[in-house]
């Protein structure tokens, strides 16, 4: 008897054991299970988020050789020159002009064929350094602002000056615009200059400088070209008989006329 229930002892222990056993094989796949399918899951996210783009996004700050600059349009060589009508300004005979708009390639060579009483001379128009001036003279020009008016002031050794529509030397084309004073440009005998009377009130005058007097003339005036033609025709101007007193000063006697200005580009 005693034999027995030791076997029976015996036998509940090792059905105990092999129960518990089981219990712990049945947890661990349980656990295996749960830590795949977790796996699995995250995968499967991470797969979305790399094929829909959403895994990394942009920086704030891209890199440096990434960032495409955006283009600036660079200014006019206009922008500056302020055409602006003059009002009240005597126009004479050819009437009172529009405001011009800027026209002129600053890339290409202006060149100005002048048909005076007393011979053609050339000039070459410095249409980077002067844009401004370049632009106007050439406007006028094609509008032929220019044909018939006179050389009013000459002085030998100085200058010989024209565009002034009503001869007296206080007409002007109806408009003014700014200086272009620092542009690099110098006298020499044959300049062409813009005549003013102050600050930023060029129009339609302008001179020759022909002499030392006009080489020595100070920065108050916009420079825009320079004879490269028929130079003995402006120093032969010069040499004209002026009214020497009154209102006509410097007025030739017998009148020196521009009897047209042409514009060559190229």
């Amino acid at each position: 008897m005693s034999s027995r229930r030791t076997r029976d002892r015996q036998l509940r222990k090792l059905h105990e054991r092999r129960y518990t056993e089981r219990r712990r094989q049945r947890r661990q796949r349980t656990l295996t299970l749960l830590v795949a399918s977790v796996l699995v899951v995250a995968l499967a996210v991470g797969l979305v988020l790399v094929l829909s783009g959403r895994g990394k996004q942009p920086s704030a700050n891209p890199s440096p050789h990434r960032t495409t600059p955006t283009p600036t349009a660079a200014p006019s060589p206009g922008s500056k020159c302020g055409y602006i009508a003059n009002a009240g300004e005597d126009s004479g005979k050819k009437g009172t002009q529009p405001v011009p708009t800027f026209t002129i390639d600053v890339n290409k060579t202006y060149k100005a064929t002048v048909v005076t009483s007393m011979g053609t001379f050339v000039a070459t128009l410095d249409a980077k350094a002067a844009p401004c001036a370049v632009n106007s003279f050439v406007y006028l020009a094609k509008r032929h602002f220019f044909d018939g008016l006179i050389f009013h002031r000459v002085i030998k050794g100085f200058v010989i000056q024209g565009g002034d529509p009503t001869g007296t030397g206080a007409g002007g084309p109806g408009y003014k615009f700014n200086d272009e004073l620092h542009n690099g440009l110098v006298y020499n005998v044959g300049s062409l200059a813009m005549a003013n009377s102050g600050p930023n009130t060029n129009g339609s005058q302008w001179f020759v400088v022909t002499g030392e007097q006009g080489v020595a003339l100070p920065n108050n005036y916009t420079i825009f070209g320079l004879v490269t033609k028929g130079l003995p025709v402006p120093l032969k101007i010069q040499q004209v008989k002026t009214h020497t007193a009154g209102s006509q000063s410097d007025l030739p006697v017998t009148p020196v006329t521009i009897d047209k200005i042409t514009i060559a580009v190229s």
